[in-house]
């Protein structure tokens, strides 16, 4: 069995813990998920702590911090098996955000102060 000394100089020579890390940059994550089922009146959505919009919807956004090299103004990611509808509205949802309040997204401070978009 190898003793400490000579584990840590065999990692100390592994390729992948010796490149360089990513910069940590900063980015808005803007998340959207089914919050409630559909149909809900309003006093049952006011009961979910996101407080849903009529389709149960909810859109949230956040300012993070993100070890990534790339410069792409914009990642999208779609959950496996998720349901084509409601990720479109999401998605419809998120731009009318963006056009209402872009600046005023992008200027959150760097805190975990969450933001919800009521269309």
């Amino acid at each position: 069995m190898p003793d400490i000394a000579e584990t840590i100089a065999q990692l100390s020579e592994c390729p992948l813990l010796n490149r360089p890390r990513k910069p940590e940059r900063k980015f808005l994550q803007i998340d959207g998920f089914q919050a409630c089922p559909p149909g809900l009146s309003e006093e049952e959505r006011r009961c979910y702590s996101v407080h849903p919009d009529e389709d149960g919807q909810a859109v949230m956004a956040i300012i993070v911090m993100e070890p990534r090299n790339t410069d792409f103004p914009v990642r999208i990611q779609i959950h496996e098996g998720s349901d084509k509808v409601a990720v479109l509205r999401l998605l419809t949802k998120i731009t009318q955000w963006l056009e209402s309040d872009f600046d005023g997204l992008m200027g959150q401070a760097p805190y975990p102060v969450a933001a919800v978009f009521t269309p």
